[in-house]
């Protein structure tokens, strides 16, 4: 996440989105997150797989802030029976 630090509080109103090639891939509401890291693994369950690159929109309505981080993820192997 870089060197800069984003508070988060339990109380605080979270949304979060991942989007790709302009589709919304997943998105989230919700409270009680403790870290940045907690809401990237739930939007990045809740995208599913995909290839590629994309970002990550992070915006904290209680406190005012936003982040937005970049995303890439490569194809994986197949394995055969």
């Amino acid at each position: 996440m870089g060197n800069k630090v984003y508070n988060l509080s339990a109380s605080d109103f979270i949304f979060g989105t991942v989007v790709a090639g302009g589709c919304t891939l997943a998105t989230l509401a919700s409270y009680g997150y403790a870290t940045i890291e907690d809401i990237v693994r739930e939007l990045r369950q809740a995208a599913g797989r995909f290839v590629g690159l994309a970002s990550i929109i992070i915006r904290n309505r209680t406190q005012g802030w936003q982040v937005e981080l970049p995303v890439a993820r490569a194809a994986t192997r197949l394995r055969r029976a």
